[in-house]
């Protein structure tokens, strides 16, 4: 348990990853068949499809030979599940999508959006950004929330997938 969350189950970290193979697998517009191919060694798209519906796990190994094939930094993938998931949030350095803030009407998230737009300005239009736990716990403050309640708000707001490698 940290801070009072529960420790998440294996699988529900399995489907938070498979799910997040499969966006960025969509996102760079790779079907399963030439991931397999991609890898350079046998690897059937079905077994793919299973890692994908967190039906099997995927070893560590595997998981970054696939990020690799795919051209996107095993980390990020793997973040970005997790934050998607609201799993360990308080321990994840948040990537959050300032468009996204932006973009959402509620009231509430006024102060929050006042950040956000004000981030976008110093940032040059960089939609993205990566905001380290003390960060969050400072527009936690600022917004008037409790960081855990901060981090799960930001969470709503993560970008649709990683970055690819330059």
């Amino acid at each position: 348990m940290l801070n009072g969350a529960e420790t998440p189950s294996g699988e529900q970290v399995t489907r938070a990853v498979g799910a997040e193979l499969r966006r960025t697998r969509s996102r760079v517009d790779c079907s399963r068949a030439q991931l397999a191919d991609r890898l350079g060694y046998e690897l059937h798209p079905q077994t793919i499809g299973a890692y994908e519906s967190g039906a099997r796990q995927v070893t560590v190994t595997r998981f970054v030979e696939m990020c690799r094939a795919l051209g996107v930094a095993a980390p990020e993938v793997l973040g970005s599940a997790l934050q998607r998931a609201a799993i360990d949030l308080e321990l994840l350095v948040l990537r959050v999508d300032l468009g996204s803030v932006l973009a959402d009407p509620s009231a509430e998230l006024d102060a929050l959006r006042r950040w956000a737009r004000n981030r976008l300005d110093q940032t040059g239009g960089t939609r993205v950004v990566r905001l380290e736990q003390a960060a969050v716990r400072e527009i936690a403050a600022f917004c008037g929330r409790s960081p855990g309640a901060m981090h799960r708000i930001l969470a709503d707001f993560t970008p649709e997938s990683p970055g690819q490698h330059p």
